[in-house]
């Protein structure tokens, strides 16, 4: 059941039990590996969204930053960075006066 609820695009449904599971039997590889998955399912819809929303507005603050957090975590830097930059640079933010006091333009 589990595997057809994420498999078909319910996988915070499929989280809530996985997570009671891991509570019961906190070795069972096969509930990590579902877990796993889970979790993946949402990031790759996240991801998806953000990509929609920069597509729309490719200076949107939010959109930008959630981006700069996932290239970050994938290790993508560069790409980070450029998120970050286009997060801030069309709207105020306390973070781009931090930059400004630093001297970055």
């Amino acid at each position: 059941m589990l595997a057809f609820l994420t498999m078909s695009g319910a996988e915070t449904i499929s989280l809530t039990y996985l997570m009671n599971l891991k509570f019961r039997y906190p070795r069972q590889q096969y509930t990590k590996n579902m877990r796993r998955q889970g979790w993946i399912g949402r990031y790759i819809q996240a991801e998806k969204y953000a990509d929609s929303t920069i597509r729309i507005y490719a200076f949107h603050p939010q959109a930008n930053m959630a981006k700069c957090l996932m290239k970050k975590a994938k290790g993508n830097i560069p790409a980070a960075i450029e998120a970050a930059k286009k997060a801030i640079s069309k709207s105020y933010s306390t973070e781009k006066k931090k930059l400004g006091k630093l001297g970055y333009d």
